[in-house]
């Protein structure tokens, strides 16, 4: 279901929401990139380039009215450099 681009559950990642499910029944459902969630995490791994901490970010994020905690900011750096193979 990864491969496909399909929730496998728990909750929703940060900067995606959830598409149709599946044609045949199931629960899975497509995860579609949210614009504005992308958009903040590309701020975010900018952030972190440029050397600002993780609860740094976090208030920066908070009081541009998101709510996250610096978990979901090292989590979202952690995918994120997962995802460039390791580069980030």
């Amino acid at each position: 279901m990864r491969r496909q681009g399909r929730h496998q559950g728990g909750g929703r990642p940060f900067g995606w929401r959830f598409g149709a499910a599946n044609d045949h029944g199931g629960k899975a459902r497509e995860l579609i990139p949210d614009p504005e969630g992308q958009a903040a995490i590309a701020e975010i791994i900018a952030m972190r380039a440029d050397g600002k901490s993780l609860m740094a970010i976090r208030d920066v994020m908070r009081a541009r009215g998101l709510r996250i905690s610096y978990n979901l900011v090292a989590n979202t750096i952690a995918r994120h450099a997962a995802d460039a193979g390791g580069a980030a």
